[in-house]
């Protein structure tokens, strides 16, 4: 008997998203004002003008790394793996079998706290590694690489 299909969807990356989006909304108001007030009367324009740049460049570091991992959407049968990665700008999608591909690895890393971090990890034909979920919790990403390495049974 055949397993059921896994469906699998990453959307953490979502959350960086959502927050960039709203820092940079604010940053392009907040210079707005600045322009059209002729600065906030703090401290002297050029220091201002300094700290408004300052923003700038951090708010287009902060979205480099936040916009860089898409949303994964997977589907994982016997016989297909269809792999369907979303950035804002663009779309991609792989479709391959199962015996073309080793299975998914959990790889273990810290967070910025120091805490385990797991990441369940498939590598396409194509060489890309696509993280299909990640948690803090070992046991979920287990359970999801139980269900899905019923699909690369051989």
């Amino acid at each position: 008997m055949k397993a059921a299909p896994v469906k699998i969807r990453n959307l953490m990356p979502l959350a960086g998203w959502i927050f960039m989006s709203i820092w940079m909304s604010f940053l392009c108001l907040m210079t707005w004002v600045f322009l059209r007030d002729g600065g906030f009367g703090q401290f002297s324009q050029p220091v201002e003008t300094g700290i408004v740049l300052l923003f700038w460049v951090f708010g287009a570091a902060g979205s480099t790394h936040a916009f860089k991992p898409p949303l994964v959407h997977a589907t994982i049968t016997h016989d297909d793996i269809t792999v369907h990665q979303r950035w804002p700008w663009k779309t991609e999608t792989e479709r391959f079998r199962p015996h073309d591909v080793e299975p998914p690895a959990i790889h273990t890393a810290k967070d910025s706290d120091g805490d385990n971090f797991f990441r369940l990890v498939l590598t396409t034909p194509k060489g890309h590694d696509v993280t299909l979920s990640e948690s803090h919790d070992r046991t979920q990403i287990e359970t999801l690489l139980g269900r899905v390495m019923a699909h690369f049974r051989r």
